[in-house]
């Protein structure tokens, strides 16, 4: 089967996908995350606003850049 054919999917929803680009790099900004996930930069914002408003995700501005931390104890 060649690249082109072979089905791309994954266990994981896009939530926790995004959640694993803010764990590897909690500087990452929308846009790297909408590029490695493969959708656009708006549907990276609001995933990333679904995730801080669940509790799931806290966002502090530094400078012109926000910084992401993702909540512990959050179920």
């Amino acid at each position: 089967m060649a690249d082109d054919d072979t089905p791309h999917w994954t266990f994981l929803s896009r939530h926790a996908q995004a959640l694993l680009c803010i764990a590897r790099d909690p500087d990452v900004r929308l846009r790297d995350i909408a590029a490695q996930l493969g959708i656009t930069p708006r549907a990276a914002q609001h995933l990333v606003n679904e995730l801080r408003d669940a509790g799931a995700v806290a966002c502090e501005r530094r400078g012109r850049r926000n910084h992401y931390l993702i909540v512990g104890d959050h179920p």
